[in-house]
């Protein structure tokens, strides 16, 4: 059983998932593992169709930042 910071009764071990008492974990692991599935399945179907699958949009936004701390920096 962790704290509200992840801390176990042992110095310097955290923990995570299901050693934490947050209440309804289960329900928004589920949600999100239920997401994943459905993306996974929609990615599937597009490919099946000849179609490009799910493109991670975190790529995008990634570049982004980047090329504007680029142009900050040489201001």
């Amino acid at each position: 059983v962790t704290d509200d910071r992840m801390r176990t009764r042992v110095r310097g071990l955290f923990a995570a998932g299901d050693l934490t008492p947050t209440p309804f974990k289960q329900i928004v692991i589920s949600a999100g593992e239920g997401a994943k599935a459905s993306l996974a399945c929609f990615d599937y179907i597009q490919r099946l169709e000849g179609k490009s699958g799910i493109n991670a949009d975190w790529h995008k936004v990634v570049e982004h930042k980047t090329r504007n701390m680029e142009q900050m920096t040489n201001q």
